[in-house]
């Protein structure tokens, strides 16, 4: 949900929930690196609702292929047919 994404207070979060995921093993992808400089009025479905539009989903998505693109190991894990 997009609030005030210029003076988010989950930051100290992120890092908990990155180092850890990332300790365990898991690849990471903070989409707040995508979003953060621009104005969350323009991401969130309305004034009153602060959930992702289309234009904040399109984002991500761009963001997710690229990264599976780039991480091909991730889609042929262990024990998959093309590993």
């Amino acid at each position: 949900m997009f609030e005030d994404l210029a003076h988010y207070p989950y930051m100290r979060e992120h890092a908990l929930v990155r180092t850890r995921a990332e300790v365990a093993g898991f690849a990471v992808i903070d989409l707040y690196d995508v979003f953060k400089g621009q104005d969350e009025h323009g991401l969130r479905l309305s004034d009153r609702d602060s959930h992702p539009n289309a234009l904040a989903y399109n984002q991500a998505a761009a963001v997710l292929v690229r990264f599976l693109a780039a991480h091909a190991a991730l889609k042929h894990g262990p024990g998959s047919p093309a590993a």
